[in-house]
């Protein structure tokens, strides 16, 4: 039996929330996202979470770099928060770069995880966050935190999401899967 060729990593980046429920909500989503694109596609991804993929005694700085530097696809969990953090607004720029390497604009997949009025206008947000966000198509996920994965508008979704995934991974060739490294993150 062959095994399937796995997608390229994708890269889900978020701001820590403030307590450990919330924190396993965020894994069992990029757990159940992972499944379901694999459920879709035949083809297993691996999305990168700090939590659980940076290992004790590692350089964060280093490993967030060589994740996202390998990473073809990168989810934001968009939250109040979110707006409000450097290293996100660091994490984004610097998939920016790497997407344009890659001659892409659709690599970046917005997912409002919390409602965020007027998508981040409040003090301490990150303008230039706010803006590029604003000019992506964000997927409402505030139900995937608040609603059960059983529920079938959440399955829906997911699915939804999966797809789009797999679809936008797919069109990855050997050719296309590695660029240059983009640098440190800054």
């Amino acid at each position: 039996m062959t095994h399937p060729v796995p997608f390229p990593p994708a890269f889900l980046t978020y701001a820590r929330m403030p307590n450990d429920e919330e924190n396993e909500r965020i894994r069992t989503f990029r757990r159940k996202l992972a499944d379901e694109v694999e459920v879709h596609f035949a083809r297993p991804i691996s999305i990168f979470l700090d939590t659980t993929d940076i290992q004790t005694g590692q350089a964060w700085p280093d490993a967030i770099s060589e994740k996202l530097d390998s990473s073809r696809l990168f989810i934001a969990l968009l939250t109040p928060k979110f707006f409000q953090s450097e290293e996100c607004r660091k994490e984004v720029e610097y998939f920016l770069k790497i997407e344009a390497n890659l001659n892409r604009d659709d690599l970046i997949i917005p997912v409002q995880y919390v409602a965020v009025d007027e998508l981040g206008k409040r003090a301490g947000a990150s303008q230039d966050l706010i803006d590029l966000m604003k000019k992506r198509q964000v997927l409402d996920g505030t139900f995937f935190r608040a609603s059960s994965f059983r529920l079938q508008k959440v399955r829906n979704a997911l699915e939804t999401l999966a797809k789009q995934i797999g679809s936008r991974l797919l069109e990855f060739t050997e050719t296309t899967a590695s660029v240059e490294r983009t640098g440190p993150l800054q």
